[in-house]
C-alpha cells in the first residue's frame, strides 16, 4: 500500500472493537471517534506509526481472531474533543493475547491471501458478469466502480472491493472477510453474489 511494505507493519497494535464492521485491504472507513479509550488510542496511532486494527466481537468478552489493519489517512480534531478520521485498510491480521483494558490492544500476524493452485480467470469473470447483473438491476455502488471491476487490479483486490461494496449482509459480509485463501474467498463471494442477484 503506497510504499508500505510488510516489514512496516507492527507485531503489535490498538484495536477498535466494532461489531459486524469490516476493514477490507484497500478500502477506506470513515470513523467518528467519541469514546475516550479510542480518542487516547488515535492520539496514540498519530504520533507513532498512525496504525490500528479494526476487529469483530461476538460478545462482551470474544474478540474475532482475523481483524483488519488501517493506516489513518486523514483526521480532524473537533471542539469537543471526539475526532472524525479516515481509515484505510492495509492486511488482514490474526489477532493473539487480546488485552481489553486500558484500551483494547493485541499481537498480530500479517496474513495473505495463500497459495492459489488454480487459475482464477474464469471465477473473476463470473463474477464480475453477476456483479453486471446486480448494477443493471439497480444495485447501488461507488462511481465508476463497474469499469474500476474491469481495470488490471488484482484478484484479491477485486474480491474484497465487491464484498465490502455490493455484499449487504453482516454475516456474509463477515465470512467473506474472514476466509484468507483467495480462491476459497472468490468462491464465497459469487455464492453471496447469486444469491443477492436471485433476490434482487
Amino acid at each position: 500500500m503506497d510504499t508500505l511494505e510488510t516489514s512496516d507493519f507492527p507485531d503489535q497494535t490498538d484495536i477498535m472493537i466494532l461489531p459486524w464492521v469490516c476493514l477490507f485491504p484497500g478500502t477506506l472507513l470513515p470513523l467518528y471517534i467519541f469514546e475516550q479509550r479510542y480518542r487516547d488510542m488515535t492520539t496514540q496511532a498519530l504520533a507513532g506509526n498512525r496504525m490500528f486494527a479494526i476487529a469483530h466481537s461476538y460478545d462482551d468478552s470474544n474478540v474475532a481472531a482475523v481483524a483488519g489493519l488501517g493506516i489513518i489517512r486523514a483526521c480532524v480534531s473537533n471542539p469537543d474533543g471526539t475526532l472524525n478520521l479516515i481509515l484505510q485498510g492495509l492486511s488482514r491480521v490474526e489477532l493473539s493475547d487480546v488485552q481489553i483494558t486500558p484500551r483494547p490492544r493485541a499481537d498480530i500476524r500479517i496474513l495473505r491471501d495463500g497459495n492459489v493452485a488454480n487459475n482464477l480467470t474464469e471465477m473473476r469473470s463470473r463474477i464480475l458478469r453477476t456483479c453486471q447483473e446486480l448494477l443493471s438491476d439497480g444495485q447501488v455502488s461507488l462511481p465508476n466502480f463497474e469499469s474500476y471491476l474491469q481495470s488490471s487490479i488484482s484478484d484479491s483486490a477485486f474480491t474484497d472491493l465487491i464484498a465490502s461494496t455490493l455484499i449487504s449482509d453482516p454475516s456474509h459480509r463477515r465470512a467473506i472477510f474472514e476466509t484468507v485463501e483467495l480462491d476459497s474467498r472468490m468462491a464465497l463471494l459469487l455464492e453471496m453474489l447469486s444469491l443477492a442477484a436471485e433476490s434482487a
